[in-house]
């Protein structure tokens, strides 16, 4: 508890934690694990491993509220299993490691922008084959839409994290 403590006033007074007060609060941890997506940790998911069934999950304690998120603090990323989350080992709050981290970023970039590409032909085409079947106009574009909106609510996530300039700095 020691190493919480000093890692808890450390981070209270603005001050950017080291790999050695990284790892000395992970030692304390039970089973510390890192983000799956940017490496963010050490994080301490204790006690369940169904990390679905209580994010956003509102707890009462002393007569206040909060909501519990199992997201990663950094970049938002989130799944319901605690398997996703690697065991923590460090790498990436090292420069090597955030080099890795940007490499990922700019393959999720590339993986954005083909399936925008992909977003925009398939409306096309259904837009064009409702032309060919003399479908009504408005049951193509609702044909089109019924693609688009869910690729795009997917999606926004990832576009939100793209463009945050805090997911590229190191905390």
């Amino acid at each position: 508890l020691d190493a919480v403590r000093q890692v808890r006033t450390a981070a209270a007074r603005g001050h950017v934690l080291g790999l050695e007060e990284l790892n000395a609060l992970a030692a304390a941890m039970t089973d510390p694990r890192q983000c799956g997506r940017c490496g963010f940790g050490p994080v301490d998911h204790s006690g369940c491993s169904d990390l679905r069934y209580h994010h956003m999950e509102i707890r009462v304690r002393g007569g206040s509220r909060a909501a519990v998120s199992n997201a990663c603090p950094r970049c938002g990323w989130f799944t319901g299993r605690l398997q996703d989350w690697a065991p923590w080992d460090g790498e990436m709050q090292t420069e090597r490691g955030r080099a890795m981290f940007r490499q990922r970023m700019w393959c999720e970039v590339a993986i954005t922008v083909r399936a925008a590409s992909k977003a925009l032909l398939v409306p096309y085409s259904v837009l064009r084959l409702g032309a060919w079947l003399a479908l009504p106009p408005s049951l193509a574009a609702f044909l089109a839409l019924s693609y688009l909106v869910p690729w795009a609510v997917e999606n926004a996530s990832l576009a939100a994290s793209l463009n945050n300039p805090d997911t590229y700095r190191h905390r």
